[in-house]
């Protein structure tokens, strides 16, 4: 290896006008030196370009890029979020992928590519996420003295129940009510195929379907959505809080979370993985509520993770008395 690649990778200074030709040979020797190049350049790109100019580059990006884009997809975290097997972003499996950090499938220089990768910031968001998730589950079963009532929106393989059920004091799901809605079924299968069928339900729904009432016979002491709005323009959000907001028993809460646009692997995400999210700020999020009744809220929170990378709202709602 010449010696501006080995100034790559000790040095961490990269020489953006040759990152594109230069990655197929350094990312076989220097391969974090390479991905952290490849990524800075990409942000480069997107921030000097309109939206317009960005879609069209990260669309021409594996023609004009054959060679890095034939090594990236050696990576499963990066071939199985380019592909999109069913059909849709962020699938239950990607994020399985997040979790369980297991570059089975990965070939070759994909294993080095995948282990940068699923150390950076937004997968490592993904995994606090879930257990966030799991603290709510686990606080809603403890303060209720009958069974707890949950609902995730587009629930994924629900994932964030296995601290639940792995827990030396657990009883399984005797202590709770879990219902899973999502559109594919696919993952609602694998949700019974994991924890059983005890005091779990399924049901698979669109977010029409939830904006529509389908669900509004129900009452939760939790209702949450981790990757969903990620995916939502601003009026479906809003409807989507409104429907779920309804469906909330009283002192009972809505979480909701939304990724922060504020990480350069953003690019890397649109360019290489064909992962496109909607970015919202705090002020953002507290919009989203603007169709629930104020009347009905005892609190809001909003917080951040570790990160600062995800943004959480959770509401709670009243006791009926104080109506």
């Amino acid at each position: 290896m010449d010696k501006h690649a080995c100034n790559i990778e000790h040095s961490n200074i990269i020489d953006r006008s040759c990152i594109y030709t230069e990655f197929p040979l350094l990312v076989t020797s220097f391969p974090y030196a390479a991905m952290e190049g490849l990524i800075s350049s990409l942000w480069l790109d997107k921030t000097s370009r309109n939206e317009a100019e960005w879609k069209l580059f990260c669309a021409e990006f594996p023609r004009r890029h054959q060679a890095i884009h034939h090594l990236l997809q050696k990576d499963v975290f990066t071939e199985h979020s380019y592909r999109r097997p069913r059909g849709y972003a962020g699938d239950a499996d990607l994020i399985d992928i997040i979790y369980d950090m297991n570059p089975a499938g990965s070939e070759g220089v994909g294993k080095s590519i995948f282990s940068y990768l699923i150390r950076t910031r937004a997968p490592q968001a993904v995994r606090e996420r879930r257990k966030i998730a799991s603290d709510f589950i686990s606080k809603t079963i403890q303060s209720r003295r009958e069974s707890a009532r949950i609902c995730s929106i587009a629930s994924g393989h629900a994932r964030e129940l296995e601290p639940i059920f792995n827990s030396p004091t657990s009883n399984g799901c005797n202590t709770f009510q879990f219902d899973a809605h999502d559109q594919d079924n696919k993952s609602l299968l694998k949700i019974l195929k994991k924890f059983g069928n005890v005091n779990i339900q399924t049901r698979q729904q669109s977010v029409v379907e939830w904006i529509k009432g389908r669900s509004l016979n129900e009452k939760y002491d939790l209702i949450y959505s981790l990757g969903l709005f990620d995916y939502l323009e601003k009026r479906v959000a809003i409807a989507l809080v409104r429907s779920a907001w309804k469906s909330v028993a009283p002192n009972g809460k809505l979480v909701i979370a939304n990724f922060i646009g504020n990480f350069i692997d953003i690019a890397y995400m649109e360019a290489c993985m064909n992962w496109w999210l909607i970015y919202r700020t705090s002020d953002e999020m507290e919009a989203l509520l603007k169709e629930v009744n104020r009347n009905e809220i005892d609190k809001i929170n909003i917080f951040k993770d570790s990160l600062s990378m995800v943004t959480y709202v959770e509401i709670i709602k009243r006791d009926t008395c104080e109506l």
